[in-house]
């Protein structure tokens, strides 16, 4: 590292150049305070309560107390329902026959005719069994008897062909006579069986006449028990009959006397309607009358209300507009500051480097002079001549730079002043950063 590097300054004392502080020595133009928008006390603007009238109260009409008259000559009071003698006498009649109605049919025929029914109904069906017939067993007996009869005399009559003595022969004769006996009786069995067939049937035929005549018995007696019923019932249909009618035409009278009634008391009570909604209409009309007036009235304050919150309207954007323009005029002002503070901060950086380029041709001047020639100092002059032509490359771009910033301020087709103060602080700011960090390490290589 060379010791004999010329420091740079660490504040702006330059001679010839006052110091001037950076961004916090500029003191910002002092920003003017906003106008306080008006504020309208809308408390003391409200409806008036003494512009709006209490509604009219809607009369009530007490009927408890109404009395309607009575143009017919009847009672004030309702006509109460009250049955008349005559219809007591015939409720009474009515209520009589209702106790003597005949009591429910009950038949002394009932056992018998279901006994007979389920005789019938569970009656076997026919079956013939020879053992069990006494006409087969005469017959069996008879039969028997005779084949005996008919044996022994075939019998006899061939022993005595045979001379009077026993032999095989009249035995056979004798048997076959029997067994033709018997063969007689099975012929018979058909019309034996026919004949308890027929007898099973007229059974069957006298138990259905019996049926039918208890049928017809019990039926007689239901006759009779349905001719007292109907007398009964007659009776009580004409009992029934007369006291409707009474009381209907008794009722029918006591509905006309109560609409007789009724129609006087709605006509009293119309008439009093009638002039309870003329009294009301009056007072609805009075009512609205004092509404529109109030209404009016609110209209009125509404609208010089809303004259006063107009005017308000416009100071206030007024005041806005001229806050506004101080504001605008306290930016331009700052940026111009801050583009004249800059712009002597691009100097003072310019005639640094100017010095530290001076500084550094005396320095290789001296060293130049004094020992050139070994390798050593050899190696420190290319170091230097290296260091010089950066140091001048440097110093031609830092110049270009400043002149171009120049002639873009001045151009006429720069952007406004404050815009472009804006660009030239950024640009200035970005030529520092590059160009004094970079300064003192190409002087230390």
């Amino acid at each position: 590292m060379n010791s004999n590097l010329k420091k740079k300054p660490e504040s702006s004392t330059v001679p010839g150049l006052s110091a001037v502080p950076k961004a916090a020595a500029v003191p910002k133009a002092a920003a003017p305070q906003p106008a306080q928008k008006p504020v309208i006390d809308m408390g003391s603007m409200s409806q008036s309560s003494t512009l709006t009238p209490q509604p009219a109260q809607k009369p009530v009409i007490d009927m408890g107390g109404m009395t309607p008259p009575s143009p017919t000559g009847k009672q004030n009071e309702r006509p109460a329902y009250q049955p008349s003698e005559a219809l007591n006498a015939a409720a009474e009649a009515l209520a009589s026959n209702q106790q003597n109605k005949p009591q429910p049919y009950q038949s002394s025929f009932t056992d018998q005719i279901d006994g007979m029914i389920n005789s019938l109904l569970n009656q076997q069906p026919f079956q013939y069994d020879p053992a069990a017939d006494p006409l087969y067993q005469q017959y069996a007996q008879l039969y028997q008897r005779n084949g005996e009869l008919a044996m022994r005399d075939a019998m006899a009559q061939s022993a005595a062909l045979t001379g009077g003595y026993g032999n095989t022969y009249a035995q056979q004769v004798g048997q076959q006579t029997y067994q033709r006996h018997l063969e007689d009786m099975n012929s018979a069995l058909p019309q034996l069986q026919q004949a308890a067939y027929q007898m099973y049937r007229d059974n069957l035929g006298n138990q259905r006449d019996n049926l039918n005549m208890l049928l017809g018995a019990d039926d007689a007696a239901y006759g009779r028990y349905r001719d007292s019923l109907g007398d009964w019932e007659r009776e009580r249909d004409y009992l029934y009959g007369m006291h409707s009618d009474m009381s209907r035409e008794e009722y029918d009278r006591y509905l006309q006397e109560q609409q007789n009634w009724e129609d006087d008391r709605l006509f009293a009570y119309q008439q009093q309607q009638d002039q309870a909604a003329q009294d009301w209409q009056q007072q609805q009309f009075e009512y609205q009358q004092l509404q529109d007036q109030a209404a009016q009235d609110w209209q009125q304050q509404q609208f010089a209300y809303q004259q006063a919150q107009d005017q308000a309207a416009q100071d206030w954007q007024q005041q806005q507009f001229a806050y506004q323009q101080a504001q605008d005029q306290a930016a331009q002002d700052w940026q111009q500051q801050q583009f004249e503070y800059q712009q002597q901060q691009d100097q003072l950086n310019w005639d640094w480097l100017r010095e530290q380029f001076e500084y550094q041709k005396e320095q290789d001047g001296k060293k130049g002079g004094s020992g050139g020639g070994s390798g050593r100092g050899g190696s420190s002059g290319s170091g230097s001549g290296v260091d010089r032509d950066r140091i001048a490359s440097l110093v031609n771009a830092a110049a270009l730079a400043q002149a171009t910033g120049a002639a873009v301020a001045a151009s006429p087709y720069s952007p406004p002043r404050q815009n472009g103060a804006a660009s030239g602080n950024a640009a200035g700011s970005d030529r520092r950063k590059r160009l004094l960090p970079t300064l003192p390490r190409a002087l230390k290589k």
